[in-house]
């Protein structure tokens, strides 16, 4: 079908298990149409590993000959955060751009809040509505689950607990109004929204709604396990039921676009 692709997905170079070519492998395995390798590169956040913005571009430049004759359509992306720009020339030697919230402002001190503090989650709603606004932004990457939360606020739950966490502090915090500035601003900048795996998000509604004006929805797994590339069943799932049409499905620029 038109939406077995993945066009979110890390390699060793930031922080995935895979590199290019098991990434290549196994995205050919599960015929997928179309991967886009995205890895993170954000120079203020400490937990990514510091790479120069010299070495992304060789990179990049090592997937793109690595793709040539693998039989599949592959695209080179980014994921970063807001606080990253993007110039003109590496717009230009990347396919699509991701930004995510993957953590708070830097100034932010987390101490003054508790996990359920509004304040807080207001803080995280206006990131997410800033980042739709920032130019060279393609995807609205997982605005609605991976939250940054502190380490010492989850220590000790699961994978799936840490889900169901973030699933109550959506159902509190993320009202109406919120979501119809956000769909207000995707359209406006022409940024599409990713449904993400992992964290099987926006949930029906949000998307009802975001197709219904025309939003462009994002398929990503999220991948930094192997076993997780072309995991996008909640995606998929989401085109079926509401029968989204491919025109609602987003697609990375092509070279020389």
């Amino acid at each position: 079908m038109f939406y077995d692709v993945d066009f979110h997905i890390h390699t060793c170079f930031s922080d995935g298990e895979g590199t290019i070519e098991d990434i290549l492998s196994i995205s050919k395995e599960r015929k997928l149409r179309a991967i886009a390798i995205t890895d993170h590169f954000e120079p203020r956040d400490s937990r990514d590993p510091k790479k120069s913005i010299e070495e992304f571009r060789r990179y990049i430049r090592v997937i793109r000959c690595k793709a040539v004759s693998c039989g599949l359509k592959v695209f080179v992306g980014i994921e970063t955060s807001l606080f990253f720009e993007v110039e003109e020339e590496l717009r230009e030697e990347v396919d699509l751009v991701i930004r995510s919230v993957h953590f708070f402002p830097p100034k932010t001190d987390i101490s003054c809040y508790s996990l359920f503090d509004e304040r807080l989650w207001e803080i995280y709603k206006n990131e997410v509505l800033e980042l739709l606004q920032i130019r060279f932004t393609d995807i609205a990457g997982h605005i609605m689950g991976y939250f940054p939360l502190p380490s010492e606020w989850v220590k000790g739950l699961t994978f799936t607990e840490r889900r169901e966490l973030e699933k109550v502090i959506r159902e509190r915090f993320f009202d109406e109004e919120w979501q119809e500035r956000v769909i207000e601003q995707a359209i406006k900048n022409n940024v599409a929204i990713e449904i993400h795996n992992p964290t099987s998000t926006p949930d029906e509604n949000f998307i009802r709604q975001a197709v219904s004006r025309g939003v462009k929805l994002s398929l990503g797994s999220d991948a930094h396990l192997l076993g997780w590339v072309g995991k996008v069943d909640y995606g998929k799932s989401m085109f079926l039921r509401l029968q989204i049409p491919k025109k609602n499905l987003f697609w990375p620029r092509e070279r020389g676009d």
